[in-house]
């Protein structure tokens, strides 16, 4: 079992060390989603907080880390786990991986689009659907990374297929 110190302490963020070998990348479009995240919901960061080793590197939310920083923060919410060397590998990327889907039903009937950008989904997440022609190219599976980053850099209006509302991903 490993041995967590269960009290959250807001920590000078200038005693944290970022992992190294941290393999989770963000866009600066993602950065700047999560920047506002931060500063608008200092609570949730309190309730999902920094995870740093004994050492003080960052396991868990080096990219929260990153944020803080660029957000001007001087203490950060942190807990200090003593992990095995194996343990710390596989929590580094546990923390990032994202298991599950959305329900697109609940979320069309629940949410605004733009809410939900603001909350960081991407339109893919949301289930949108986004009709265009394609000519040579193949459409997006929405399975891998590339489409992901091709479709993120399209220039074109999208129609909600729940709602009707145009936007411009």
């Amino acid at each position: 079992m490993t041995d967590i110190q269960h009290k959250i302490q807001y920590i000078d963020i200038n005693r944290l060390i970022p992992h190294p070998r941290n393999p989770r990348t963000i866009s600066p479009q993602q950065f700047k989603k999560l920047c506002k995240s931060v500063n608008n919901n200092p609570d949730y960061f309190e309730a999902r907080p920094i995870i740093c080793n004994q050492d003080m590197i960052i396991v868990c939310g080096n990219m929260r880390y990153k944020a803080a920083l660029e957000l001007g923060l001087e203490e950060v919410p942190v807990c200090v786990v003593k992990l095995t060397k194996d343990q710390e590998r596989e929590w580094l990327i546990k923390d990032n991986v994202e298991f599950g889907r959305f329900d697109t039903d609940i979320l069309s009937a629940d949410f605004d689009i733009l809410e939900l950008r603001d909350y960081g989904l991407s339109d893919a997440e949301m289930g949108l659907n986004i009709d265009i022609d394609f000519g040579k190219k193949k459409p997006f599976s929405g399975d891998t990374k590339a489409d992901k980053l091709e479709m993120n850099e399209l220039d074109l209006d999208v129609t909600c297929p729940h709602c009707g509302t145009k936007f411009r991903p």
